[in-house]
């Protein structure tokens, strides 16, 4: 059986990310031939090549855009519909010129809702297709399609199955769909055998505690506004009144004009010491291995693949209470979730410093939920549905 993924972009965020563990799960299963197709060469094509998975790069355009760009006068809004049309028509030509690569697949598998041009290509060649939900689209990243979400919920029913990576994924997007099957698979994020090192290590260590005695939090993640950076820095500024050994560090890259925002206020409330900003880490675990706890402040995480990264090495993650982030952290339990801004915030990140060994081993028991060999397993048996009935 040969699956053909299709992915919107090439950087390794985390959509891409959980592609790949998808692709490892995939790969050692036997019958199953993967093939690759992304829009431009980039991070995830040098990957690919060191994985020896096989991929096309095939140009084509999303069929989005930024809702909060398209506050416009008449006259520029029909200049930006001349412009989406452009790209609709650019897309199908795409599809009349490299339809041979799809030719010869069973099944074609959009890991994004970010694009349609997989839609099209099943369309046009008669093939299964496989959508996989993992944003809310509008509430995470502000994005809205060309010809609006009936365009885009046309396509998406024209799927033979829709699965959705968390419950409130699944719960918002995926039951719209009118699809013959819909399934909720959490994504794989750790191996079993990587997964069993990390616990072996964490008995080992016996939770040691830096030499410096400095207790260091961390946001990870694409520095944008809906993943709460000013929120964390506004905690941690109340933290930095109770204690002077603790640290806050920023992790990943984005827009220039938010970041000068967190710079300044950083600035102004004399945070530079305490604050580092490290720029967009690919060896993510260097990260974790060198932190104490992880905050996850996104309103609306579709899953949160940093929260179960951060506890696959036993790391409690304080988390705000919504979206994906509530169906991993159970409070008390294996984390602390927080739901009233940053002086609740504030005060979990205080109580986190006395209790913060309690809650490793419940993190990486929870994990195990998440594994690339659980996630594979659950995919293949939908793709396993459609390869009798062809």
């Amino acid at each position: 059986m040969k699956i053909v993924y299709i992915t919107h972009y090439t950087e390794l965020y985390g959509a891409n990310k959980s592609l790949l563990n998808l692709l490892e799960g995939m790969s050692v299963i036997k019958n199953i031939e993967i093939h690759l197709v992304v829009p431009s060469m980039g991070r995830i094509t040098d990957i690919a090549r060191e994985k020896n998975i096989k991929f096309s790069v095939i140009p084509f355009y999303n069929e989005i855009h930024s809702g909060d760009n398209r506050e416009m006068g008449l006259i520029t809004r029909g200049v930006e519909l001349m412009k989406d049309c452009v790209k609709f028509l650019y897309n199908w030509r795409t599809v009349f010129k490299h339809s041979s690569i799809f030719r010869d697949c069973d099944i074609i598998h959009i890991n994004s809702t970010a694009t349609l041009i997989g839609a099209y290509f099943a369309y046009f060649l008669g093939k299964r297709l496989i959508w996989h939900v993992r944003e809310f689209g509008w509430e995470d990243y502000r994005i809205k399609y060309n010809f609006g979400y009936k365009y885009f919920q046309y396509w998406i029913n024209k799927a033979d199955a829709v699965i959705g990576i968390s419950k409130a994924i699944y719960d918002k997007r995926v039951v719209k769909c009118h699809v013959k099957q819909t399934a909720l698979i959490y994504n794989g994020v750790i191996s079993k055998k990587e997964l069993q090192e990390n616990k072996q290590h964490l008995l080992e260590s016996g939770h040691d505690k830096k030499p410096d005695g400095e207790f260091v939090f961390a946001i990870v993640g694409h520095i944008n506004p809906g993943k709460g950076q000013l929120e964390a820095l506004s905690a941690f500024r109340m933290l930095l009144q109770k204690y002077d050994n603790v640290r806050l560090s920023i992790v990943g890259s984005g827009p220039e004009e938010y970041t000068r925002m967190l710079v300044d206020y950083i600035r102004e409330n004399n945070m530079e010491e305490k604050v580092t900003f490290t720029g967009y880490i690919e060896k993510i675990e260097t990260v974790y291995t060198s932190i104490d706890c992880l905050l996850m402040c996104s309103r609306h995480e579709a899953l949160g693949r940093v929260t179960i990264e951060a506890m696959s090495y036993g790391v409690p993650v304080i988390g705000y209470n919504g979206g994906g982030t509530m169906e991993i952290i159970k409070d008390g339990y294996n984390g602390m979730l927080y739901s009233d801004g940053d002086e609740e915030l504030y005060e979990k990140m205080s109580l986190l410093i006395q209790q913060n060994n309690i809650y490793s081993d419940n993190a990486l028991e929870t994990v195990e939920n998440y594994t690339i060999e659980k996630c594979a397993a659950s995919v293949y048996n939908i793709y396993s549905n459609y390869e009798v009935a062809k």
